[in-house]
């Protein structure tokens, strides 16, 4: 953590690929293996640079580092293909225990005593509009620590069974 124009900041870096090379070797094979693909059954390489770009893109968090940013007005996730900022105006609650890090949803369970609009029901949409802080690679307690100073921290599971009793 370091001090700026007298506020606390909290930023590090992360880069799954880096960390897991054989699942990055297959991550990009497929995405070779599906562009030659297009290439062949569709006769155009336009094809295969459309689906080689798209893939690439949807696979930019775990190929490419990310910049994580915690400061007092907000959140900012920055990678290659550029990022997401909210401020914590915007964040309703947090939850821990799900994938390496916190997810920072703008959405409030009932009954916790913050007020927003209910978790959507399909998890697309929720993970869509939320930001997950993967801190493997920082130091968790100070991530978690640093959060909490702005939003609640609730257990994943609370929001599971919530979701599981809404269908």
């Amino acid at each position: 953590m370091k001090a700026e124009q007298g506020h606390a900041e909290l930023t590090w870096t992360t880069w799954p690929a880096a960390k897991r090379p054989w699942l990055t070797a297959a991550v990009v094979a497929f995405c070779l293996g599906f562009a030659a693909l297009a290439w062949q059954s569709l006769g155009s390489r336009w094809y295969a640079v459309i689906a080689l770009v798209v893939l690439a893109g949807a696979s930019a968090p775990y190929l490419f580092p990310q910049r994580y940013e915690l400061d007092a007005e907000g959140v900012r996730i920055r990678h290659f293909l550029g990022g997401k900022q909210r401020r914590w105006e915007e964040l309703r609650t947090c939850f821990e225990g799900c994938s390496e890090g916190l997810l920072l949803c703008p959405y409030a369970l009932p009954g916790e005593g913050v007020e927003g609009p209910p978790p959507p029901r399909n998890w697309p949409r929720l993970i869509g509009r939320s930001l997950v802080l993967y801190s493997a690679e920082a130091d968790a307690e100070a991530v978690k620590a640093f959060v909490a100073e702005y939003l609640p921290i609730r257990d994943s599971r609370e929001l599971i069974e919530w979701m599981k009793a809404r269908r």
